[in-house]
């Protein structure tokens, strides 16, 4: 994390530039780097070559650590123990394993602490020549949840069509 950085039990999303806050010099963002597979290839790995995956990730998560930009990252467990709450209807049903049927799953995900897309962009390409196949949807988070504060940070910023109100293009947080 950068240095006035502080992690707390909530979680951390969108841009770390409210004006007045401790980065007001700095524009960084936060992206969500989704991870998508086929759950049936990944599943079908031996021990042995998970284990290769897993290292070779291990290597690059590090040094992302290092230089502050990985807050968090996540292996999510096959969808076979998913949970799906369909909130359509009242009361909300309550469904065993995914509702939607697709080629490729969500695993995982990084949350990415970086100055712009280009940059997500190259972490991403990075991920990929560890662990091939699959893709990553790069997608910038819209707001700060800090459960520490007396109310959610979103209540302070508005966000339209992907985009928050701001003084930059790519968005940024407005208190």
């Amino acid at each position: 994390m950068p240095a006035g950085r502080e992690v707390t039990a909530g979680v951390l999303i969108g841009i770390d530039t409210v004006p007045g806050g401790p980065n007001r010099e700095e524009h960084r963002m936060y992206y969500a780097l989704l991870c998508y597979h086929s759950e049936d290839v990944v599943c079908s790995w031996t021990h042995e070559e998970d284990a290769a995956v897993m290292a070779r990730l291990d290597v690059i998560q590090r040094r992302l650590v290092g230089e502050g930009k990985l807050s968090s990252a996540v292996r999510l467990l096959p969808t076979t123990a998913a949970t799906t709450l369909r909130k359509d209807r009242d009361p909300p049903l309550v469904l065993d394993g995914p509702f939607a049927e697709t080629k490729e799953q969500l695993l995982g995900f990084y949350i990415l602490d970086v100055p712009g897309l280009d940059e997500a962009l190259d972490i991403a390409r990075e991920l990929g020549t560890a662990n091939p196949g699959g893709s990553y949807e790069i997608r910038p988070v819209g707001f700060i949840y800090d459960t520490t504060a007396a109310k959610p940070a979103y209540e302070a910023s508005r966000v339209e069509g992907g985009r928050s109100e701001g003084s930059r293009s790519e968005g940024s947080f407005t208190g």
